[in-house]
């Protein structure tokens, strides 16, 4: 990966880190229609020994996703950041879902790299090849399409121009607005790629995304 993709990537990763969530209140009637363009992101989340914070940006038909894992912290402490997959590609909203507010979409994805923080945690990738690799770095991202990383993240049958066919909502009546996006796909090994749009999930994962 050359020089530019790294501090694009970075740039990506400290934008994401920063978000903050506000309290909802009220939203006036007479505000637009909302959309899904802009920087939208979840609360600190626990997760085993540690936390995580989800965000997503859609500008100019591309939506860029970060996840920031925190180990050893249960308020996503800084200093404590484990790891950062960031996944990119075009998005388009294809028509209504099959519920009132529901909106189907389409994403192909165009990058998917991971960047490891901790030192024993990139000595265990290299010591175990993974995504057929033995140079991680701590602090520099590596491509992760076609890889099955872990039993979290299992990205085998997914490379560049892969399309996940998926649904969301936006619920209008707060602010900030917050959002949803679909369930886990039930097709064996696309779990977060839907690879067909009748593999598009009805339900949604309960994950909640603020607007920023």
């Amino acid at each position: 990966m050359n020089k530019k993709n790294i501090l694009a990537l970075t740039v990506l990763s400290l934008m994401f880190s920063s978000c903050s969530v506000k309290l909802a209140e009220q939203e006036d009637a007479s505000t637009p229609a909302p959309t899904l363009d802009g920087t939208w992101a979840t609360t600190c989340m626990a997760d085993g020994g540690g936390s995580y914070v989800k965000s997503f940006k859609l500008e100019d038909g591309t939506l860029s996703v970060a996840t920031l894992r925190y180990d050893a912290s249960a308020n996503c402490e800084q200093a404590k950041l484990s790891t950062t997959v960031l996944m990119s590609g075009k998005f388009l909203v294809t028509g209504d879902g099959a519920a009132e507010d529901v909106k189907n979409y389409e994403w192909q994805i165009e990058m998917i790299v991971g960047i490891p923080y901790e030192q024993t945690m990139v000595d265990d990738l290299n010591a175990g090849s993974i995504c057929g690799s033995s140079s991680w770095v701590a602090g520099q991202a590596q491509i992760l399409l076609g890889c099955a990383v872990g039993p979290g993240l299992d990205l085998s049958n997914v490379t560049y121009g892969t399309k996940h066919y998926g649904a969301f909502e936006i619920q209008e009546d707060v602010t900030p607005l917050y959002m949803q996006f679909e369930s886990k796909c039930a097709v064996a090994g696309y779990g977060d790629f839907c690879p067909t749009e009748s593999d598009r999930p009805a339900t949604f994962d309960g994950t909640v995304f603020y607007q920023q």
